[in-house]
């Protein structure tokens, strides 16, 4: 079994106009539906926020996906670790940073000038991390990781 954790904001949800992601709904529905994976959201979220984010999930029918939220990023890990995670997807260098090495993490993030600055001033965090521009690339590090 696979345990495979997404954030919701910057990564399946678009934080400016709140609208999915390309192929990101598609792509969690076909990877929840491999039997062999398990997934959960685990996103930063106040209270204020919390009822938003289900009705989002609901809207493009992804309600039956569990669901963390946690006030700090830190309680990423614990929620994680709580859950046996694999695989953490998330758009936040300073949250995979903390992450251990034992999950495979992987930053989405289609901005070239942020993957050209982490490139040159944090090659470390680079080394640590699988690198997904798009939905197609996180489905395919996440084949190519269970194969």
């Amino acid at each position: 079994m696979t345990v495979i954790a997404c954030d919701i904001g910057g990564v399946i949800k678009n934080n400016v106009n709140d609208e999915p992601i390309e192929d990101s709904v598609e792509s969690i529905i076909k990877l929840s539906e491999n039997p062999s994976n398990r997934i959960i959201f685990i996103s930063k979220c106040n209270d204020k926020y919390k009822q938003k984010s289900i009705m989002w999930l609901e809207k493009y029918n992804l309600s039956h996906i569990q669901k963390y939220d946690c006030l700090e990023y830190d309680e990423k890990i614990t929620i994680a670790n709580d859950n046996k995670v694999n695989i953490m997807i998330d758009d936040r260098i300073q949250v995979l940073r903390t992450f251990p090495s034992s999950i495979i993490k992987i930053w989405f993030c289609s901005d070239s000038k942020k993957i050209e600055g982490a490139r040159k001033f944090q090659p470390d965090f680079l080394d640590s991390v699988r690198l997904a521009r798009n939905w197609k690339e996180a489905v395919e590090l996440i084949e190519e990781i269970q194969s």
